[in-house]
């Protein structure tokens, strides 16, 4: 495996998880009704709790596409 690999992998990697993460505030802006009740149902949440739930989720996953794919690729792309 070379550094080209590691670079489209990490590329394509930074593209699915932005469109995840675009996806989840979408649904969360867009149907945060319907989210608020299916997640109620399931896990007995309150609509404060469950909204620090999606909060501290989002906030979460961010960091951690920041550190493990984004520095990454930004180091190999513009370092390397």
């Amino acid at each position: 495996m070379n550094i080209e690999t590691i670079q489209t992998f990490l590329g394509w990697n930074l593209v699915i998880h932005t469109g995840m993460l675009l996806f989840i505030l979408l649904m969360l802006t867009l149907a945060r009704s319907f989210m608020i009740k299916m997640h109620q149902s399931m896990f007995a949440l309150s609509k404060e709790q469950l909204l620090r739930v999606y909060f501290n989720f989002i906030a979460a996953y961010k960091i951690l596409v920041i550190i493990w794919v984004l520095v990454p690729y930004v180091v190999i792309r513009f370092l390397l």
